[in-house]
């Protein structure tokens, strides 16, 4: 699967649950001792809810191709983060 790219600020809906692509972590950015986490590209999305996930970007991809995760429309937005987290 090509290692697609997501911008960052995009809403996603991720099984209802609202969420945010906050940072890209490109291979060997993250400090751990998962090397399958640490060499590959992952997203920190932070949710509406106060979870935050790290997830590889051919697992996002994947989810997307299926339907599980759905990428918000960034132009049927105009709201303050104070007005999001109201909705």
């Amino acid at each position: 699967m090509n290692d697609e790219s997501f911008e960052i600020g995009t809403l996603i809906d991720d099984g209802g649950k609202i969420g945010i692509i906050y940072r890209e972590l490109e291979s060997g950015d993250l400090n751990t001792t998962f090397n399958s986490i640490k060499w590959r590209k992952n997203y920190e999305i932070y949710y509406l809810d106060g979870d935050i996930t790290i997830m590889a970007s051919a697992t996002l991809s994947r989810l997307i191709k299926f339907g599980h995760i759905v990428l918000l429309d960034k132009d049927a937005y105009d709201l303050s983060i104070e007005d999001f987290k109201k909705r």
